[in-house]
This record gives C-alpha cells, structure tokens and sequence, in this order.
C-alpha cells in the first residue's frame, strides 16, 4: 500500500485476519499498512521501509501472544531499527490496542574473573630495567638458585666491575 501523507507506515503481523475495526481504524486515521504472515516477514518489511526511509514505522502484532517468534523479531527490531515502535492488538483486552514494553534483545554479557587457582604458582614477573634477577630466585630453567630466603640480588653483585667498565666507557676512542 502507498505511503499517505501523514508519513505513518505500518506493518501488521497477524497469524489469522487483520480484524475489521483494526483495519477501519487505520485506514480513518490515514495510516498506509501491509499485512506480514510471519516473523521473517514482518522484520524484512519493516527494515525495508527504513530503507525507503519511512517517517514514522510501527509493527503491530495482532494477538502477539499467539505470534511464534514475536520477542525475537521484536528484540530484532530494537536492535537495528530502534526508531520503530511495537503496538500490541488483542480483542481479550480493553483497549484493544496499546504500545509493547521493549525487549530486552540480548543478555548482558556476565563478567567472571577467575582467581588463581590451588596448585598453579603465580608466574614469576618483573618489569623492564627493574632490579633483580628474571627469576627472582630463580634460574632460567625454573630451578631454586640456591638462595634460601628467595629474594632479589643485590645490584652491586649483578654486574662485575670489569662489565661496569665497559658499560659506563666513553665509545668516542
């Protein structure tokens, strides 16, 4: 159906027939609307009228508790065209029409830090330019070095004085 001059576009999802008054009262307030018979349906029409850049885009639901699928397309529709608005039609209830809470689309993510756990030793880490060995306590392979109270070693010991020597000469001989 055309695109009135009031710039609603309606998509209606219904399982049976769209209902005689719901189809009087949209027609009486000048609102251009197409029938979708599934969820697949009803989501690709309406991303297709955000597409062709409809003004104003309401999914309604016809009795959306009988609709398979209906939080999913409507989670959907939150998600990648959050200016559509979702519009509940139920003949059980007064008013018959009246707009759909959102949907919460996805699960906020949960957050789980794991501690360490019993039996696996912290690695052993150092920052850059740091005193102390790699290890601190360690050799390379991973081995005690003999040391009993497992501290660093004292700078002075780290370098003999004849590397000292080198490292502090003036190259420019």
């Amino acid at each position: 159906m055309a695109q009135r001059p009031n710039g609603v576009y309606a998509v209606v999802w219904r399982a049976g027939s769209v209902p005689s008054d719901l189809a009087g009262a949209l027609q009486r307030q000048e609102i251009a609307w197409e029938e979708a018979v599934g969820p697949f349906d009803a989501l690709s029409r309406v991303l297709a009228r955000r597409a062709a850049s409809a003004q104003a885009r309401v999914l309604l639901l016809v009795e959306p508790e009988s609709l398979a699928g209906a939080p999913e397309v409507r989670g959907a529709i939150e998600r990648f065209d959050p200016a559509t608005v979702c519009w509940g039609y139920s003949t059980a209830q007064s008013p018959r029409l009246s707009p759909l809470a959102p949907v919460r689309s996805r699960a906020e993510p949960e957050v789980v830090v794991h501690g360490r756990t019993a039996g696996r030793p912290a690695p052993d880490l150092r920052l850059a330019g740091e005193g102390g060995t790699a290890g601190q306590g360690r050799d390379v392979s991973g081995q005690r070095d003999g040391r009993e109270d497992g501290g660093e070693v004292p700078p002075r010991s780290l370098l003999t004085a004849e590397e000292l020597s080198m490292l502090l000469a003036d190259d420019r001989e």
